[in-house]
């Protein structure tokens, strides 16, 4: 792992692979704002045309703000219309609620460039594959 930020609620890692793992300690939208922190730390940090590759995982036992999380991404890209070309791969749980999914895939991807899938938890190694490569 090259950089890592251990947030209170959320904490950042940057894989061997160039992939950022965000890792979710708690459902709160203490760690929904801490995460879109973390990504506009990473951004900045990153040239403009680069490919961003994003694995979000949560460790709580329940699910996240799904609602808050939707807004705040939606809030995000308006704030952010340099948004950089994009991969995002969601681990999720078993009570993951998909509905809400669409919800949140259309408020990222109203950025163009920004892909979203969800994969269950038990299918990172597909996630990963996903997110490195080139299509």
């Amino acid at each position: 792992m090259l950089n890592t930020f251990h947030g209170t609620h959320c904490w950042h890692q940057q894989l061997d692979n160039g992939i950022h793992e965000f890792i979710f300690r708690e459902a709160s939208r203490e760690a929904v704002d801490e995460w879109f922190l973390h990504l506009d730390q990473l951004t900045r940090s990153v040239p403009s045309d680069a490919m961003l590759h994003l694995l979000v995982r949560s460790t709580a036992d329940n699910p996240l703000p799904v609602t808050y999380m939707i807004k705040s991404a939606h809030n995000w890209v308006l704030d952010n219309p340099h948004v950089y070309t994009a991969r995002v791969a969601f681990l999720h749980r078993s009570n993951f609620y998909y509905p809400h999914a669409k919800s949140f895939i259309r408020a990222w991807q109203m950025s163009n460039g920004i892909a979203v899938r969800f994969y269950a938890s038990d299918r990172r190694h597909d996630a990963v594959e996903w997110l490195l490569t080139d299509k």
